[in-house]
């Protein structure tokens, strides 16, 4: 089965009203997808269930690129373990043990800003336990979590730590420096009366902590991640822009 576009992903993040992302999903263990010599050489001691994941990774980042207008170009390993993407390009990848996303998009300026990184995350809802959760949420974070039902505050639990997920890897693209949990919470929740749906996704703010390391960096705020909720997994987005007078230096590459 080779990888399909997500819509509602793609969706997701075109309510921001910015310039174009592609987003594609892959199945893991669909036996199907070929890796780049390039990436090949780096699964040699992986094991069968990395391999497979990193697989379908790969698999969704190059049927995005190719849906972006990209000629074939490997994915390989940098900083951190983070994606390699081609210059020119910005991307994420995340995976569960069933599914493997890949969002890209080109790093070029727009009228209204230049995009700097992407975040994708996607988690398994029921995977956060209690004993988490002084280590992935603030102090407001807990006292809401605490005031939900059963059903709710698994779905924020699975939030909160998707979107922080998703936020750290835009932002290690940028820094390639530790952002802990503690370092934002989630903020004006939108719709506040829901935790969202398949279908009716979720809008909120990471707002920084005095602590947070990102006070410096010269991005566009409020930092804002939007999430999709469905019965078995919360999949959560993140872009983080510099407004191009604040960035004199970039400029659209050749094409």
């Amino acid at each position: 089965m080779p990888p399909a576009r997500s819509a509602p992903i793609e969706e997701l993040v075109a309510a921001s009203g910015r310039q174009r992302f592609v987003v594609m999903r892959a199945v893991v263990g669909a036996g199907d997808a070929e890796l780049h010599p390039d990436e090949l050489r780096l699964t040699t001691a992986m094991s069968q269930r990395r391999l497979a994941t990193f697989t379908a990774g790969r698999a969704a980042a190059a049927a995005a690129l190719g849906a972006l207008g990209e000629p074939p170009s490997p994915v390989t390993i940098g900083t951190g373990g983070a994606p390699q993407w081609p210059t020119g390009i910005v991307g994420s990848i995340s995976h569960t043990d069933t599914t493997a996303y890949a969002i890209v998009g080109l790093a070029e300026p727009s009228e209204t800003g230049t995009h700097v990184a992407v975040g994708i995350d996607v988690e398994q809802r029921g995977r956060i336990e209690p004993e988490m959760i002084p280590s992935i949420m603030t102090g407001a974070e807990q006292r809401l979590w605490a005031s939900l039902s059963d059903t709710d505050a698994d779905r924020f639990a699975t939030l909160v730590f998707s979107a922080k997920e998703a936020l750290y890897k835009a932002q290690f693209a940028l820094t390639r420096s530790w952002l802990g949990f503690e370092h934002v919470t989630l903020a004006n929740l939108e719709p506040p009366s829901s935790l969202g749906t398949a279908t009716h996704p979720i809008r909120a703010d990471l707002v920084e902590t005095p602590s947070s390391p990102l006070a410096e960096l010269a991005i566009e705020r409020p930092i804002c991640v939007r999430s999709l909720v469905s019965v078995n997994e919360v999949i959560s987005v993140v872009v983080l822009r510099r407004p191009v007078s604040s960035d004199p230096t970039s400029q659209a590459r050749p094409r």
